[in-house]
């Protein structure tokens, strides 16, 4: 019988997502609902505003306050992220790193991907801070959306794919389903998981924080807005070697690649 590391990890692979319905405690929820509250209430930037001149979003929140990296490494969240990710894990400051509210009719519902390409993955991590259902607008996803293939970029600029900039995508609507999850739970997304926000059809606004998360790439340097929040950073490019080895020697005793 597989492992609950093997079905966890099956699951996210074949269906794009992974539901944590216990991700963070309580109380780091309420702590995290009340700094929240407080930056809007400030409108410290950076921030986005709506049609109507509110801000309904404040992002760069991972260096706002230490309990956003905090709500990244507690022990359930963590556990699943491990599984996907492994022993190393980087935040990516330069792609979400927001927090939302969704308030009835400001955000627009519209199907998306993250990421352009599988050749620069990430992780999307959401997290709830108040109950998310069908109701007030929880996210919804096209399951197995994430093999769908690249078809160029959208000609509004900015990063990710939109499923209504592209006739071929355009049964993935009919096929979203809503994904419920209860205050200090999780949705953790591949970046290419076509998704949306809910339409929000009560009186409250929703609050949620996104992250972007990656395992530590052993080719890539430090890029500096990406942070390693578990584990040490890794680099294995062949850079390393090349100070202190004889290349010819590695091919003359077979040991080069091709």
């Amino acid at each position: 019988m597989p492992s609950r590391h093997e079905r966890l990890s099956a699951h996210f692979r074949h269906m794009g997502y992974l539901r944590v319905p216990e991700a963070i405690p309580s109380e780091l929820v309420t702590r995290l609902l009340a700094v929240v509250r407080e930056e809007f209430a400030a409108e410290r930037g950076p921030c986005r505003r709506g049609t109507e001149g509110e801000i309904v979003r404040i992002d760069g929140v991972s260096r706002r306050d230490p309990a956003f990296i905090e709500s990244l490494t507690t022990p359930d969240l963590l556990d699943a992220l491990r599984i996907l990710l492994g022993p190393r894990i980087v935040l990516l400051q330069n792609r979400h790193d927001h927090a939302t509210l969704n308030r009835r009719g400001h955000i627009p519902v519209r199907l998306h991907r993250d990421v352009l390409q599988w050749s620069r993955p990430v992780i999307t991590v959401l997290l709830f801070l108040e109950r998310s259902g069908p109701a007030n607008g929880c996210t919804h996803v096209v399951p197995g959306s994430h093999v769908a293939p690249y078809l160029g970029m959208s000609p509004e600029g900015g990063g990710g794919n939109w499923v209504d900039d592209h006739e071929e995508y355009a049964h993935f609507p009919d096929q979203a389903l809503p994904v419920p999850v209860p205050a200090g739970g999780a949705l953790i997304m591949d970046g290419l998981l076509f998704h949306s926000v809910g339409h929000n059809a009560t009186e409250d606004a929703r609050t949620s924080v996104t992250f972007a998360l990656r395992s530590c790439d052993e080719l890539s340097v430090n890029e500096g807005r990406h942070q390693v929040i578990v584990g040490s950073p890794l680099y294995r490019g062949n850079d390393l070697h090349h100070a202190n080895s004889d290349h010819r020697t590695v091919l003359r005793e077979g040991k080069g690649k091709v």
